[in-house]
């Protein structure tokens, strides 16, 4: 019995060592499947679906809402300021003092020179009544003394024809009669030059420079008080009381009132996208559902160096009464528009020099096509072609050990 039973585990042992050579085998069978699997499985790359449709490019950048008419007041000289009488956002009317610098050296200036002029006015009068005066009087009392003269040596002539006197006698009242007639003479030129003679025209000179030169501190004076020029709201101020300024430093910034536009500052990185004519949107901060429609009307010739951006100006077609003078807002602003056209990422393009390539899915497989693009905002626009006529592709990223013409399998990016 013992040797049976050993005879007959030895063929149980057998026959489950055939079951385990079989299991083996299947099990041998199966790994090499799976490898073969693993290796004639498409790698997984980055892919993204792209429809065909037409694209607008677009900007989106903040804006101040301002008057057609902006104006940067100016200092016209060194001066402190003493006070400030409005403040930002508030509203002047033209002629409205907005602030003045301290007036007490030009009020003394302006005191001297009243002072010098009223001493100029007194020499005026002085010569033109007193002296004037004197002088017509002494002509007309060397008139008569000449006439008196001139009747005495007439008187002697007759008598000396006569022989009633000699020469000499007649020679002494002829000589005061000259001498009468030469203080005449003299007296009239005298009272001539006085009206409009060298003398009267010395004081009347003295007298205009006065005038002109209270009338310049005057004008200096009005400099001191910084006025509205116009109808107006204040944007901004660049000064505080006791500030001492020099000349052209800038003191306020005004926006007229009436039309409105709205002002951008474009960063420099989109200049080359927006042009005159540019349809915009602008949407009120805070309250999305404000909104009104406007058109580019100025592009600004070169780019703040300091700053980095470009100066744009859009106004308003429609609804600019819902939005406050100086309000900030956000313009979306639309540029060229492309009919049937793909938008890509950039990473998504392969250069190759000056060409340019895509790799797109079809058919299960990598496929690499030339394109013709335009560089846009947010990507890179690829223009319509024979290569590019589906209303929807699968575009690959590129990866380097991805080639045109082989199976691959992707993963579309959210």
């Amino acid at each position: 019995m013992l040797g049976g039973f050993l005879l007959s585990l030895t063929k149980v042992e057998e026959y489950f060592m055939k079951i385990n050579k079989k299991i083996l085998s299947l099990l041998f069978l199966l790994g090499g499947t799976g490898l073969t699997y693993t290796i004639l499985k498409p790698k997984k790359v980055e892919a993204i679906k792209v429809k065909n449709e037409d694209y607008i490019e677009k900007v989106l950048v903040s804006g101040v809402v301002t008057g057609l008419e902006n104006s940067t007041i100016s200092s016209a000289l060194n001066g402190t300021v003493d006070k400030i009488f409005f403040k930002e956002g508030d509203f002047v009317k033209k002629d409205d003092l907005i602030a003045k610098f301290v007036t007490a050296d030009i009020e003394a200036s302006i005191k001297q020179k009243e002072a010098e002029l009223i001493s100029a006015k007194a020499e005026l009068e002085n010569t033109e009544t007193i002296l004037i005066s004197n002088l017509s009087l002494l002509a007309k009392n060397s008139k008569i003394e000449y006439e008196s003269a001139k009747q005495e040596f007439e008187k002697y002539l007759k008598l000396y024809e006569k022989n009633y006197i000699n020469i000499l006698e007649l020679n002494l009242k002829k000589n005061t009669m000259i001498e009468k007639e030469i203080k005449l003479e003299n007296a009239k030129n005298d009272l001539i030059s006085s009206k409009n003679g060298p003398n009267r025209k010395i004081v009347l000179a003295n007298l205009e420079n006065k005038e002109s030169s209270l009338k310049f501190e005057k004008e200096q004076e009005k400099k001191y008080y910084i006025v509205a020029p116009y109808d107006s709201y204040i944007r901004e101020r660049y000064i505080d009381v006791g500030e001492t300024v020099a000349p052209y430093s800038e003191l306020f910034l005004i926006s007229s009132l009436g039309d409105k536009i709205v002002e951008i500052e474009l960063d420099e990185k989109y200049s080359e996208k927006i042009k005159v004519g540019d349809e915009i949107k602008i949407y009120s901060f805070g309250n999305e559902n404000t909104t009104a429609n406007g058109k580019i009307y100025f592009v600004g010739n070169s780019v703040n160096e300091k700053k980095g951006v470009l100066q744009i100006k859009g106004d308003f077609k429609n609804s600019s009464d819902k939005f406050l003078y100086g309000s900030s807002v956000s313009v979306e602003i639309s540029g060229q528009k492309l009919e049937s056209s793909f938008l890509i990422p950039k990473e998504y393009l392969i250069s190759k020099g000056e060409r340019k390539f895509v790799m797109i899915h079809k058919n299960g497989k990598a496929e690499e096509i030339e394109v013709e693009t335009l560089n846009v905002l947010d990507g890179v626009v690829l223009k319509k072609s024979e290569s590019l006529s589906e209303k929807e592709m699968i575009f690959l990223k590129p990866e380097k050990n991805i080639e045109s013409g082989k199976r691959i399998d992707y993963e579309i990016r959210n």
